[in-house]
């Protein structure tokens, strides 16, 4: 099961020595470019050459992305055995708010989540195999609605940030620019600091934070979480790969 697929998911999964037909699934958190871009290249690469056609659940709006990314797909590859060209049907799931079901082979509770205006964002829970990995998507802070979904995850996928990263990538910046990018992080994403009580108060064992921007340094970024925190902190990087 894939969580989100981004731009560079592909070459990501090649480099990981994942077998592509051992993830047919797609479990979106919301439509936004950096979380979903990288759907057409992933599913032209499954159908050819494995003519594995991927499962994919979402919020609301997934259906048509899907469908227009999936158009795109069949004018440049084919599914292995089937005329070049040919539409490829990708069965898709919307998800409401407090959607539960089964997905491959794992189970899932999904939330709706306060993130941007022009897109539902969802957060996700999955349990498999007696572990549970809970991921936030993109979300303003709102410990009301995590906390309660995370409680007693394994693994806690977590959106962060800190002003000293906003502060170092914006340096140099106009300031109203800046000011702008400041307010947009407080009203759609999560400082590090509540990520971290977040994941204290659901009892999480691990807690990894991801979605970094780019003035953000790894160490200072643990250590504000670790400040919170006392389970295990890890900042994610492209690759990371963890055995739970």
């Amino acid at each position: 099961m894939l969580l989100d697929c981004g731009p560079g998911t592909i070459r990501a999964l090649f480099r990981s020595g994942l077998a592509l037909p051992k993830a047919p699934t797609l479990l979106v958190s919301h439509l936004h470019m950096d979380h979903v871009h990288g759907f057409g290249e992933w599913l032209a690469h499954l159908a050819f050459p494995y003519s594995v056609i991927p499962e994919v659940y979402g919020p609301e709006g997934t259906r048509e992305y899907v469908r227009l990314a999936a158009a795109a797909t069949a004018k440049v590859t084919s599914v292995f055995g089937r005329p070049f060209g040919a539409p490829i049907e990708v069965p898709v799931t919307e998800l409401g708010d407090g959607a539960g079901l089964e997905m491959a082979g794992a189970q899932v509770r999904s939330i709706i989540v306060p993130h941007a205006p022009e897109v539902t964002a969802l957060a996700h829970r999955v349990t498999f195999a007696g572990v549970t990995v809970a991921y936030s998507g993109d979300t303003r802070a709102v410990p009301e609605l995590m906390t309660p979904l995370v409680d007693g995850a394994d693994v806690l996928i977590h959106e962060a940030y800190s002003e000293a990263g906003l502060t170092d990538w914006t340096r140099g910046a106009a300031p109203d620019r800046v000011a702008g990018i400041f307010s947009a992080f407080e009203r759609t994403h999560t400082r590090v600091d509540v990520a971290a009580q977040i994941a204290r108060e659901a009892g999480v064992r691990t807690l990894v934070l991801t979605h970094l921007n780019p003035g953000e340094v790894p160490e200072r970024l643990r250590a504000q979480a670790a400040a919170h925190f006392p389970g295990e902190v890890i900042v994610a990087d492209d690759e990371l790969q963890l055995t739970l």
